[in-house]
């Protein structure tokens, strides 16, 4: 039982929290400037004064759903009580009030807990579970485009795709590992992840996927599926900033839970200087794949979809061999760049019902090199590297000699020239000894045909290309 005193005091806080002279509002501005504004809008913007009851001296809290109930009540009981203590004033015994959380709507509370309890004890750190939540639901539009169907599958982003198929294969187990994919942009990154987020769904999961354009929960029932999620993906969180604490305490609250977590990046998770160390020791110590540039297989085979999926709306759009052999090795080994240059052949042909010339292909490449400029392969460095490689002179090159230790590698050099070069078959004739054109065309021909059937010169004249434009591949 109270005594008399502490039930007078205790009434007159009442009148206080009930009355017009009591306003919620400075207490909720002095928990924003302790706890600071991002951690602010994060926590505390459902936090709502509903009630005190002078029985009990128990000040009743409302907020949006069980997790914010737990963390808040867990985290951060000790700052709203000294908020409250600086608006009630010393003078009212507010060692006996007491704090209770309840959801909106819901009827669980927890238990009140003291305020000069929670005041002397630190905040804790652990993550509390949140209930299963089952609605299949995904935030953030899916890319029609982004089908698993469609997705090409080569060497260098076979690894990714079977991670992928495996976290699908395994959506059911009760411990999930976190995945991280990273890799420069055009490499199917996005593909992957919205291709995932749709096969989820088929199989009854709430999704919620952020991509670049999507701000983290920007409305409550989003960020309570957030919370609630069976499956988090996150695409590009090297775009997030340091400052988005907002998107960190939703990974370790999914983490902690035991969630799916897969996210895509630019670069591996070490370089993220912005993430926290649990994150960092989370996402290390799950999968992660890197996603690598496009060799020249890689490069036809997706361009070869790409054209395929044009012909589908416009039967009569055929590209050349020659552009698909011979300018698309000399694009940037992304997807981007593939499906930009394969528009501006639509383009073109849409426009004028026929195919570009060369030297429109030619400026096409150059507005989808780096910084719009193709790189500059000499005739002299095509040289210099097929003669370091196959042991022959210069002079033995540029000669008449014909013997077959001389020959091949004149023709894979006129080849090179050819695919990495913007001179024509007449300036590389000249360069190589004064050779006729059509001995180019012919040098050109020959190595293409058995570049197609022997896989020792498929990887001899790969690696030529390496050397001579490492930054490019």
């Amino acid at each position: 039982m109270l005594e008399a005193s502490s039930r007078e005091a205790l009434a007159t806080i009442d009148q206080l929290l009930e009355g017009p002279s009591f306003d919620w509002a400075l207490v909720a501005q002095k928990l924003r400037h302790a706890v600071g504004q991002d951690v602010y809008e994060a926590w505390f913007l459902s936090l709502k004064y509903e009630s005190y009851g002078t029985q009990k001296g128990i000040v009743t809290l409302s907020v949006a759903n069980s997790f914010l109930q737990r963390w808040v009540s867990t985290h951060y009981l000790q700052q709203i009580a000294a908020c409250l203590v600086d608006v009630l004033g010393d003078e009212y015994p507010v060692h006996d009030v007491r704090i209770r959380f309840r959801v909106a709507g819901a009827q669980a509370k927890i238990p009140a807990r003291s305020l000069e309890r929670h005041r002397q004890l630190p905040a804790p750190t652990a993550m509390a579970p949140t209930p299963p939540h089952k609605p299949v639901e995904v935030w953030s539009p899916l890319n029609p485009d982004f089908q698993s169907e469609s997705f090409r599958v080569h060497d260098q982003n076979r690894l990714a795709h079977t991670t992928i198929q495996w976290l699908l294969a395994n959506t059911a187990s009760s411990k999930r590992l976190p995945a991280y994919i990273y890799g420069a942009s055009g490499l199917g990154k996005s593909h992957l992840l919205h291709s995932f987020a749709r096969e989820c769904t088929k199989q009854g999961k709430s999704v919620h996927l952020w991509s670049p354009q999507h701000r983290l929960a920007s409305s409550p029932d989003q960020q309570t599926n957030c919370w609630e999620s069976e499956v988090i993906i996150v695409d590009r969180i090297d775009t997030r900033g340091p400052h988005d604490q907002e998107m960190h305490h939703i990974l370790m609250q999914a983490l902690a839970r035991h969630a799916q977590v897969l996210v895509a990046a630019t670069s591996e998770p070490k370089c993220l200087a912005y993430l926290s160390q649990e994150l960092l020791a989370a996402f290390t110590s799950g999968i992660v794949v890197e996603m690598l540039p496009f060799e020249d297989a890689a490069k036809c085979m997706v361009f070869d979809s790409l054209v395929e999926r044009i012909r589908v709306r416009e039967p009569e759009f055929a590209v050349p061999d020659m552009i698909a052999t011979q300018v698309i090795l000399k694009l940037p080994g992304n997807g981007n760049s593939l499906q930009g240059f394969s528009l501006r052949l639509l383009t073109h042909f849409l426009t004028h019902r026929c195919m570009p010339d060369i030297h429109d292909v030619d400026r096409f490449v150059q507005t989808l090199c780096p910084d719009g400029i193709v790189p500059r392969i000499k005739i002299d460095d095509v040289q210099k590297c097929v003669c370091a490689h196959f042991g022959v002179s210069k002079t033995d090159l540029l000669s008449q000699r014909r013997h077959r230790t001389v020959v091949w590698p004149r023709q894979v050099g006129m080849y090179l020239c050819k695919v990495l070069t913007t001179h024509s078959l007449p300036e590389v004739g000249r360069r190589f000894g004064g050779k006729d054109h059509t001995t180019v065309l012919h040098a050109i021909r020959k190595v293409v045909a058995i570049e197609a059937t022997d896989t020792y010169v498929a990887d001899e004249l790969r690696l030529l290309r390496r050397r001579l434009r490492p930054t490019h591949d």
